[in-house]
Formats: C-alpha cells, sequence, structure tokens
C-alpha cells in the first residue's frame, strides 16, 4: 500500500480532534480501501479453500481475519484512552499548516534557537583539530 502524505494524516488528525478522537466507522471509512482489499483476498483464498474443502485451512484462514479485525479494534481502543494526552501535547498550529501544504518552517532555519546541526558538527570537529 502506498504510504500517506504528511498532509492526508494532518487532515485526519484534524477530523480525529473535531471528533473526540479517532471513533470506529470513521475509522474504518478512513481505511475502506485496505479493508476492501483484505475482503477481496480473503474472501478469495476462503472460497478456493471450501471449494476443495480444506476445511482446516478455512478455520486457519478465519482466524487471521479475527486477529487482523481484533488488531484494529485493539489500536483503536489504545488510541482513544490516549487521546486527552495526544491532544494536549500535540502543536495543533504545526498539525493545521502541514494540513494547508504550507511549510512549517523556513528551508533551513534552526529549530528552538539551536545552531543548525550541520554548522554545530563543523564546530565540534574544528574544536577537536585544535
Amino acid at each position: 500500500m502506498a504510504r500517506l502524505s504528511d498532509k492526508t494524516l494532518a487532515e485526519r488528525m484534524l477530523q480525529a480532534r473535531e471528533r473526540g478522537g479517532y471513533r470506529i466507522l470513521p475509522f474504518v471509512r478512513m481505511n475502506a480501501k485496505g479493508y476492501s482489499f483484505l475482503v477481496i483476498y480473503f474472501g478469495a483464498v476462503l472460497a478456493v479453500l471450501a471449494w476443495l474443502e480444506l476445511w482446516p485451512g478455512v478455520c486457519v484462514v478465519l482466524g487471521l481475519v479475527f486477529g487482523v479485525c481484533l488488531r484494529d479494534l485493539s489500536w483503536l481502543i489504545g488510541i482513544q484512552r490516549t487521546w486527552p494526552f495526544s491532544a494536549k501535547v500535540t502543536d495543533w498550529d504545526k498539525v493545521q499548516k502541514t494540513a494547508a501544504g504550507l511549510p512549517l518552517a523556513e528551508p533551513g532555519a534552526a529549530l528552538n534557537d539551536s545552531p543548525p546541526r550541520s554548522l554545530a558538527i563543523r564546530e565540534s570537529k574544528a574544536g577537536r583539530q585544535r
């Protein structure tokens, strides 16, 4: 599957913020493409195994499908439990800028008023050579 862009992820975070966290139906809608692939893939595998009357294989595949759903539900519950903390510590201005497609900082600008990393490395190497 293709990697999601920062812009898409930021938009999803803003949507979750509006809802007070991630919810099951919007989560399924956001991941509909992936779930559609899983349904088609596992459905085809189950159909072939059933046609061949390989019932232990059918049970194994059904267990995998159940495990995938349980994994996602568990992730969703964990994210929902930590959402209040995540919402407090997230810099929502940066998320909004990313969702709008704006750059977060000027290219080459130092973060936290510290010198750029390349400058700090050069200075430390120069100090060792003396």
